[in-house]
């Protein structure tokens, strides 16, 4: 999850009550000046996602809630993907130091650090960020969750790989911010180092009749074909009535457009693939998956 805010913040342990210590990073590196670290230990309790006292936010909807500020309900309503084998054999392979941008709950940076690499684990939410604390506990040496924005990150150290999954580049909607980004990956890869990520592979006729299409997971409310930027609202589970999710604007990719933005950056493309077993990228698959590499 990416920052919907350039500001840094940290958690205020007046609202964390419980006996759960965390150290959480604070880092941003703001107009090129000098990155901003600080520590925090922070009290993480469960109780402090309770929907009907936070994770709520004034929308012309009304008070509608966005989902990376209910990490409860995100896990409840996006289920664990096949990446997490994928990455794991790829930092294998790789090797650490590794920086997963939009880390979320740890569902991929705990699996990693727990296999004995060193993990950053950046986010905007820091609802989120507490939630993956709470689940990675003491058992973790290794990794370090990080409360920023991956448009205006910065460290001192060179990561062998960086992740970025979920689809998490669709939430940088302009072209500004994507190169932003794209370049800040490259800053902080090793010589020869490896970005590894996975986007939504764009369904041609779901964006053709946005009005009509609703699966089971989401709805597709409008799409901007000028801009790529779909609107959607995710389906929340029968049993959860309370919560009124907010819609969610996520940028498409078309496969053609990758490795051009990638090789403006100083990456080139050493695969693609259509999911996470290897399989060749076609029309009908549902991600794009990229492994590129530092060039410069």
């Amino acid at each position: 999850m990416i920052a919907r805010e350039g500001r840094v913040a940290g958690l205020s342990s007046s609202f964390l009550p419980g006996d759960w210590p965390r150290k959480l990073t604070l880092c941003c590196d703001q107009h090129s000046r000098s990155s901003l670290q600080l520590h925090l230990s922070v009290l993480c309790n469960p109780a402090f996602v309770a929907a009907d006292q936070i994770g709520t936010r004034q929308t012309m909807a009304g008070m509608e809630s966005v989902l990376y500020d209910l990490p409860w309900l995100y896990d409840l309503m996006v289920p664990p993907s096949r990446c997490e084998a994928f990455y794991r054999n790829l930092a294998r392979e790789h090797g650490g130091p590794i920086l997963e941008l939009g880390c979320g709950t740890g569902r991929l940076s705990i699996p990693l650090a727990s296999d004995g690499h060193e993990v950053v684990g950046l986010d905007a939410s820091r609802w989120m960020l507490g939630t993956a604390a709470i689940k990675a506990g003491s058992a973790t040496p290794h990794l370090h969750f990080v409360h920023g924005d991956m448009r205006l990150f910065g460290f001192p150290q060179k990561f062998s790989l960086i992740i970025a999954t979920c689809n998490t580049l669709g939430h940088l909607t302009n072209d500004v911010d994507l190169s932003v980004v794209l370049n800040r990956v490259v800053d902080h890869l090793q010589p020869a180092g490896i970005f590894a990520f996975d986007i939504v592979n764009p369904d041609l006729r779901e964006l053709a009749s946005p009005s009509k299409e609703k699966r089971r997971d989401r709805e597709l409310i409008a799409y901007d074909p000028i801009n790529q930027v779909e609107t959607v609202r995710l389906t929340r589970p029968p049993s959860i009535q309370r919560v009124a999710l907010a819609p969610m604007r996520l940028r498409t990719f078309f496969p053609k457009e990758i490795p051009p933005r990638l090789s403006l950056a100083g990456m080139e493309v050493l695969w693609r693939f259509g999911d996470f077993d290897g399989r060749e990228l076609t029309c009908e698959s549902s991600n794009q998956v990229f492994l590129a590499q530092r060039t410069q």
